[in-house]
């Protein structure tokens, strides 16, 4: 059922943007191909990957006509092949991450969506589904929204259902002030993986002030699923603060039928707030501490950073401590990054963990990373990265990253197809 939905969904897709290249449309392609050699452990014995993945991504804007308004449709997909497999084992993998064709229509009071997609907003917060998503704006800021489809789930990772549906009510009166009731049901082979009723809103009375707010019933288990309460302060440009409280059940956002809910936690809540200050253009200073209280105890989650610009050089220093029951760590890091030119830039980064137990009775890690960047060409950019560390995993390890990139616009008049 899984994968005729994914067929349907990009087949959809690729007969929409056959029609809309018939038409004088924008057309945006971006291409990247990325190059890794790297240490990987196969059969108890260390060998050296060499995957090469392609990433390609596809969009089109057609223009307006009668019916239908803002038509746009994108496929973002990926394969990965990697030569140094040994012969006969797999050596190819892709998917696609997006296919999805959309308009609006009855002058643009209801959006549609077609294909494979990232829904968002409420207590769906984030989920790639195949099937059709809409909007509807009723009046004065009251709408609507609902999906529906197949669960869509990424390679690699496991599945958490079968199918899902949900909606929202809301009323937005700006961009920075709305608030709405949501619900999501998710089936896992007809039983109930997931079931929420959520509230959410965010208010900005001021330029100075904006608050956001989540809060998520679990009605299948009845209980709280997740929380979160933000407050932002900007009394001045060169000065904002946060404060933030959040709840979440960890082991609700697994599938029902899966053993890993047995072993997650039940609760994890966490506390604090943020300061970023910038006393000089040239200087930021930035500064989060949180508490935690997780099912075994409690913890705390502490950053600062501060980042200088001298000339057209960047430099970053960060410290960090992470303390939870299980295990934490004290990290440092430095950064800085050199233009050479309009097209040619250096970076380097260093970086140093020291663990609070030792893991593979190794006490700290660190790595180093060294990056070319280079603009050789409109729309084209290469990067290549060294990176070298000692960790619990590897003695020492070494990993070159190549990048190639290209991205490009153009306008598509009347073709024959």
């Amino acid at each position: 059922m899984r994968l005729r939905a994914e067929r349907a969904a990009l087949v959809l897709v690729i007969a929409a943007a056959a029609n809309a290249v018939a038409q004088p449309t924008t057309l945006n392609v971006s291409s990247t191909t990325l190059f890794a050699g790297r240490p990987e452990w196969r059969d108890g014995q260390s060998h050296t990957a060499t995957p090469i993945l392609e990433r390609v991504g596809l969009s089109a804007n057609a223009p307006d006509n009668a019916w239908v308004k803002d038509i746009k449709f994108n496929v973002v997909g990926w394969g990965l092949a990697d030569p140094s497999v040994l012969s006969g084992e797999r050596v190819w993998a892709g998917d696609v991450d997006l296919a999805y064709v959309q308009g609006t229509v009855f002058n643009r009071r209801l959006s549609l969506r077609l294909g494979r997609q990232l829904v968002v907003g409420g207590v769906v917060r984030a989920t790639s589904i195949d099937g059709l998503s809409t909007e509807l704006m009723i009046w004065r800021g009251i709408g609507l929204s609902a999906y529906g489809g197949v669960p869509v789930v990424p390679r690699f990772a496991v599945a958490r259902g079968d199918a899902i549906a949900g909606g929202r009510a809301f009323w937005r009166k700006s961009i920075d002030t709305e608030v709405g009731v949501s619900f999501i049901e998710l089936l896992d082979h007809g039983f109930t993986s997931r079931q929420d009723l959520g509230v959410d809103g965010r208010y900005a009375p001021s330029s100075a002030w904006t608050f956001n707010a989540l809060a998520m019933w679990s009605l299948a288990e009845s209980r709280f699923a997740e929380g979160e309460v933000k407050a932002r302060w900007q009394p001045r440009l060169n000065l904002e603060l946060t404060a933030l409280y959040r709840r979440t059940s960890p082991d609700l956002f697994i599938s029902r039928g899966s053993i890993f809910s047995v072993f997650a936690e039940e609760h994890r809540d966490e506390a604090g707030g943020g300061v970023f200050w910038k006393p000089e253009r040239w200087v930021g200073l930035y500064a989060d501490a949180r508490a935690l209280w997780v099912d075994g105890g409690n913890g705390v989650d502490a950053v600062g950073r501060a980042t200088f610009n001298l000339g057209v050089s960047t430099l970053g220093a960060e410290l960090r401590r992470l303390s939870e029951p299980v295990n934490g760590y004290s990290q440092t890091r430095v950064w800085a990054v050199r233009p050479l030119s309009r097209t040619l830039s250096l970076s380097g980064d260093v970086s140093g963990y020291w663990f609070n137990h030792s893991i593979n009775s190794v006490p700290r890690s660190f790595s180093i990373t060294a990056s070319t960047n280079y603009a050789f060409a409109p729309g084209w950019r290469a990067v290549v990265s060294g990176i070298f560390g000692d960790t619990p995993f590897y003695s020492s390890r070494f990993e070159i990253i190549g990048r190639l990139a290209f991205d490009f616009t153009t306008q598509v008049g009347k073709v024959r197809l």
